[in-house]
C-alpha cells in the first residue's frame, strides 16, 4: 500500500509541472506554480524559485490565471514602501 501511495505522489507532481515562456524568450521548464499573485506567477524548480510578472508572460498564460491588469497595479502600489518625508 505504501509503495501505491508513493506511486500515486511521483505521477501527480510530474503532471503538476509546467512549462512557461517569457515575452523575451527565456524558459522556466519542469517548473510547479507555487502561488498565483496579482501580478505574478511564483514558480518552483530545481534552481530555485521564481517570480515572473503577468507583463513578461505571453497572453494565453496571462488568460490561463486571470490576470487583470488594473488588480495587479493596486496589488504592486499597496507592495511598495512608501518613503517618509523628513
Amino acid at each position: 500500500m505504501k509503495i501505491l501511495t508513493f506511486l500515486i505522489l511521483c505521477f501527480a507532481s510530474i503532471a503538476l509541472a509546467d512549462d512557461f515562456k517569457a515575452i523575451d524568450g527565456k524558459e522556466y521548464k519542469n517548473v510547479t506554480v507555487s502561488r498565483v499573485e496579482p501580478d505574478c506567477l511564483v514558480l518552483i524548480s530545481s534552481s530555485g524559485i521564481s517570480r515572473v510578472y503577468f507583463t513578461e508572460l505571453p497572453k494565453e498564460v496571462r488568460e490561463r490565471f486571470h490576470y487583470d491588469a488594473p488588480k495587479a497595479a493596486a496589488y504592486s502600489a499597496e507592495q511598495t514602501p512608501v518613503s517618509r518625508r523628513s
